[in-house]
């Protein structure tokens, strides 16, 4: 069973994976879209996560799995 923090975690690359379908590419920083930044944010520390070793291999591979550079 998956706990609270797991949850989460699923639920915002959910909105990643939406986001990679709607627009065809990974968000970014941007003033004009604003819907893009938070998803963008989440990205950016999960990046930073892994390199600090701080991820689950199975994190890594769904993060991959979309797409997301790490």
């Amino acid at each position: 069973m998956k706990n609270a923090l797991d949850k989460r975690w699923d639920r915002q690359l959910e909105r990643v994976r939406a986001f990679v379908e709607e627009h065809g590419r990974l968000p970014y920083y941007s003033v004009k879209r604003k819907d893009e930044f938070p998803i963008a944010v989440w990205i950016n520390n999960q990046k930073k996560k892994a390199k600090q070793g701080l991820l689950t291999d199975e994190h890594i591979k769904m993060l991959r799995d979309v797409g997301i550079p790490i």
